[in-house]
């Protein structure tokens, strides 16, 4: 017999076929994998690298903006930017004045070259918060993707307000993921910090 807490599975490399085996631990603990964050200033895409074998990964995004107005500030897998997203859900925008909202769906299906996180509006001092939950990141399949952030406006001024979004998609590149990166759609990150755990 194999030891306490040991459990019998088939083996066809033995010679019987079986073989004693110690259960899985499970799913670990949350970690830090970027420790204290990494600053989203300085270029228009920042990679969090060094990311390997984890099952589940949440994409935190604290206050991210760019030097420019009217920025979408997106997610890459692995520096990725073939047409592998897959987006679903909803994006509501306010308006000028900000008691219009506009509620659309979002359908790109194997179209996106990135995962939209949200918008900032018609000022450049706008941010986007949010988070991003990886699921599967540790195989070579699709990847579930769940999003949930939203953007601001600075100054409350403008034609086209900020845009939040509630989406679930899939990341179809066929490598695990190894790193993550923030990507402002016009002018350089300028401010917000990323977390990735």
């Amino acid at each position: 017999v194999g030891t306490d807490g040991q459990v019998l599975t088939a083996d066809s490399t033995t010679s019987t076929g079986l073989k004693w085996g110690t259960v899985s631990a499970g799913v670990s603990n949350w970690t830090l994998l970027n420790a204290g964050g990494t600053s989203l200033t300085g270029a228009t895409t920042v990679t969090v690298s060094g990311i390997s074998n984890q099952k589940q990964i949440l994409v935190l995004v604290s206050g991210a903006s760019s030097a420019n107005a009217n920025a979408w500030i997106r997610l890459q897998i692995n520096t990725d930017t073939a047409a592998n997203y897959s987006q679903f859900g909803m994006w509501i925008q306010a308006r000028d004045p900000y008691d219009v909202n506009i509620l659309q769906n979002v359908a790109n299906y194997s179209t996106a070259t990135s995962i939209d996180l949200g918008k900032t509006g018609s000022n450049a001092g706008g941010q986007v918060s949010g988070a991003a939950f990886i699921d599967q990141a540790d195989q070579t399949g699709w990847k579930r993707l769940s999003i949930s952030a939203a953007g601001t406006d600075a100054s409350h001024s403008g034609n086209f307000g900020p845009i939040g979004l509630a989406t679930q998609g899939f990341y179809e590149g066929s490598a695990a993921v190894s790193s993550i990166s923030i990507v402002s759609s016009s002018g350089n990150l300028d401010a917000g910090t990323v977390y990735v755990l």
